[in-house]
C-alpha cells in the first residue's frame, strides 16, 4: 500500500513521522520574548570558547516539533582559525541519530565572509540559526564584537479573544472581538495593531503627511487657510483675490467693490457704482 496515515491506535510512529506531523504546524524557533536572552551567544573576548544563554534555567525552543528545555548555559568552541578570514554558524541543532537537540557550531569556509546555511534535513540533521561568528585570520579569541545574533522566535499559533481574555504569551497573534480588530503581542505584555492606525493617537501617527500624499502639508487650521489662499486666520475674510469679497460685513463688502448706495454723490472714480437714495 502506497498511502502511511498515523498516528492510530496500537501503532508505532517514529520520531521522523512526529516531526513530520508537529514540525508542520508549529514554526521552529526559541520560544519566549524576543527581547530576552534565551539562547543568545555571547563571548567572554579571552578564548574560543561561546557561551549559549539559558535564562532562568529554563530556556525552551522547538526544532521540527521536538521541544528542547536547557536549564543551564551551554558551551561551544570555535574550531580554530586559519590564516584567512571565515565565518562560521552557532546552530541549535535536532540530531534524529544522537536522539538530541543542542548547540552546535557549522565550520564556515576559509576565505569567505559568509556563514553556511543551517542543515535542514540532510542525515536526519535539523538546524535553525542561533548566531554568525566572523573569524579572523589567526586569530585566538572571539569576542562579542565577532558575533551576530540570528536567533528567531516561535508562539502559538493564530487565536481569538476579547481585550479582557488576552493571553500572556509572547508572540501571540489573533484577533480581539472587542476591539475588532487584529492585534499581536512581542512580550506578551503590551500590543500591537495590525492593519489598524488610531488618526487620534500621536504615538501611531507623526510627521506630517505632504500634498503630494494627499495630505495638506500643514499642521495647524491657520496654516491650513494659508497654504490654500483663504486667509491666514480662522477669524479673517476670505481675500478677492482668492474669490472672497475680503470683508465680513455688509458695507464693508460694498467698500470693496466700490458700491455706493446713499443720498449724496460720492464723486467719480473708475469701476464705482453709485445708486442714490431718494
Amino acid at each position: 500500500m502506497a498511502l502511511t496515515a498515523y498516528p492510530f491506535d496500537n501503532q508505532t510512529v517514529t520520531e521522523q513521522q512526529y516531526g513530520d506531523l508537529f514540525g508542520s504546524v508549529a514554526q521552529s524557533g526559541i520560544l519566549g520574548a524576543p527581547t530576552a536572552n534565551n539562547f543568545k551567544v555571547t563571548a567572554a573576548g579571552s578564548s574560543m570558547q561561546l557561551t549559549v544563554t539559558a535564562v532562568g534555567g529554563a530556556s525552551r525552543a522547538l526544532v521540527r516539533g521536538h521541544a528542547v528545555l536547557m536549564t543551564t548555559n551551554e558551551v561551544v568552541t570555535v574550531p580554530a582559525a586559519a590564516a584567512t578570514v571565515r565565518a562560521d554558524l552557532v546552530v541549535l541543532r535536532l540530531d534524529y541519530a544522537a536522539n538530541t537537540i543542542g548547540p552546535a557550531i557549522r565550520t564556515g569556509t576559509a576565505g569567505s565572509s559568509t556563514p553556511p546555511s543551517p542543515v535542514w534535513g540532510t542525515g536526519g540533521v535539523y538546524e535553525i540559526p542561533l548566531a554568525a561568528v566572523a573569524v579572523g585570520a589567526n586569530v585566538t579569541t572571539i569576542s562579542s564584537a565577532n558575533l551576530t545574533d540570528l536567533r528567531r522566535f516561535t508562539g502559538p499559533s493564530t487565536g481569538v479573544w476579547s481585550t479582557a481574555a488576552r493571553p500572556n504569551t509572547p508572540l501571540s497573534f489573533g484577533y480581539n472581538t472587542t476591539l475588532q480588530r487584529w492585534e499581536f503581542t512581542l512580550d506578551g505584555t503590551a500590543w500591537l495593531n495590525i492593519g489598524y492606525v488610531d488618526l487620534a493617537s500621536s504615538g501611531q501617527v507623526t510627521g506630517i503627511l505632504p500634498v503630494a500624499n494627499g495630505g495638506t502639508g500643514q499642521t495647524t487650521l491657520n496654516a491650513l487657510r494659508n497654504s490654500l489662499g483663504l486667509g491666514a486666520s480662522t477669524s479673517a475674510p476670505l481675500p478677492v483675490a482668492n474669490g472672497g469679497t475680503g470683508a465680513t460685513t455688509r458695507d464693508g463688502i460694498r467698500d470693496t467693490i466700490d458700491l455706493k448706495v446713499q443720498q449724496a454723490d460720492p464723486g467719480h472714480a473708475p469701476g464705482r457704482i453709485w445708486i442714490k437714495l431718494p
